[in-house]
């Protein structure tokens, strides 16, 4: 299972991360914004599911505005303010593109400030084809050192991260097993309970948010994770046919524009909820 092999392909993608640390805005809530989608589109790069093959792992952010359904960054960056230097949790999916955007989020929040340590939690083995293990954090790392330019710069800063214990990494059996998260084991339901957000990436684990369960597509996302201990960001490009927190509509219209809007992952959400905030 070579996640980063040395094809065009892969280079292609190491090349997008480096495009996308070169376009970032100098401001904080701008840049802030820009990483969070990139990670959030950084998920269609599944491969188990090539949509990234005719999509790309990143497009421009104008082009995916219309295909981001729910955009509560602003309210993330808002939380993040008030909760600055806290501990931060990721959920991670994918390896390969998907990972490296993580990263290169997870080095803003650190350097900013926003954080003062980033849980990177991985699977200790592959549930999917392609889900992210300690050793793809170590090889992708090792990936953009190489790449030079940009890429490099982000995995020293990274390696210095993981040196200082600003960054963490764990792994869980939950994580591969086919439970809801509902149904948290003690100890990691303590473990994100004190975490100031957990980011949740990936549609898997927004199936397992929702306890794969029809709700009504209007449902506040807040309601359908209301039993979540922390507060939540979850990072999701659609590939099945559960959703909530959509407007009155919304799915009708979408359905009427596109038959497989459900699963094709062309669309995205970042939903926020922050029943916990204190």
């Amino acid at each position: 299972r070579d996640v980063f092999p040395d094809t065009k392909e892969q280079r292609c993608w190491f090349h997008k991360v480096g495009n996308v640390l070169a376009a970032l805005p100098e401001e904080g809530a701008g840049r802030f914004e820009a990483l969070l989608h990139a990670s959030l589109w950084g998920n269609r790069t599944d491969l188990s599911y090539m949509v990234a093959a005719h999509l790309g792992a990143t497009a421009s952010p104008d082009a995916e505005r219309a295909n981001l359904l729910v955009d509560d960054t602003g309210s993330v960056w808002r939380h993040l303010l008030r909760r600055s230097e806290g501990r931060i949790s990721l959920l991670a999916d994918n390896a390969g593109t998907e990972l490296l955007m993580d990263v290169a989020l997870a080095d803003f929040l650190l350097a900013s400030g926003l954080a003062a340590e980033v849980q990177f939690h991985l699977k200790p083995w592959p549930f999917y084809v392609s889900d992210a293990l300690p050793a793809d954090l170590v090889e992708g790392l090792d990936a953009l050192l190489a790449a030079g330019g940009a890429g490099a710069k982000l995995a020293r800063r990274m390696d210095g991260h993981l040196s200082a214990g600003a960054l963490t990494i764990s792994t869980h059996w939950f994580s591969t097993s086919s439970l809801f998260y509902y149904e948290l084991p003690d100890d990691l339901y303590a473990t994100l309970a004190a975490a100031d957000l957990v980011i949740v990436k990936g549609d898997a684990n927004y199936r397992r948010l929702l306890g794969d369960a029809h709700w009504p597509y209007t449902t506040p996302f807040a309601a359908a994770v209301g039993y979540f201990p922390a507060p939540v960001v979850s990072l999701r490009t659609l590939k099945s046919e559960v959703a909530v927190g959509l407007a009155p509509g919304q799915a009708e219209r979408l359905a009427a524009e596109d038959a497989d809007w459900l699963v094709n992952g062309r669309r995205g959400l970042i939903q926020f909820a922050a029943a916990h905030d204190g």
